[in-house]
């Protein structure tokens, strides 16, 4: 999210072009690809916006710590 002058918010959310004008008193206004979509508490449409700018794409799959495990051989050498 990007802060521009006399409390306008610019960023990009799922394609869209996202701007939240902030009016005082905890109200905001936003735009969404220049359309208004109507009026909001400031700080939650902050909050929610930044949690949806840092999550991470669907496709990415967890890769987990591997703990590391010593290496047995199968065939029996003692014969």
């Amino acid at each position: 999210m990007i802060r521009l002058g006399n409390g306008v918010y610019l960023c990009e959310v799922a394609g869209n072009k996202v701007k939240v004008v902030y009016m005082g008193r905890n109200i905001c206004e936003i735009f969404i690809n220049d359309e208004l979509r109507g009026r909001a508490p400031f700080d939650y449409v902050k909050k929610q916006i930044l949690k949806w700018e840092k999550r991470e794409p669907l496709s990415t799959a967890y890769i987990g710590h591997y703990q590391f495990k010593e290496l047995v051989p199968i065939i029996d050498i003692s014969v």
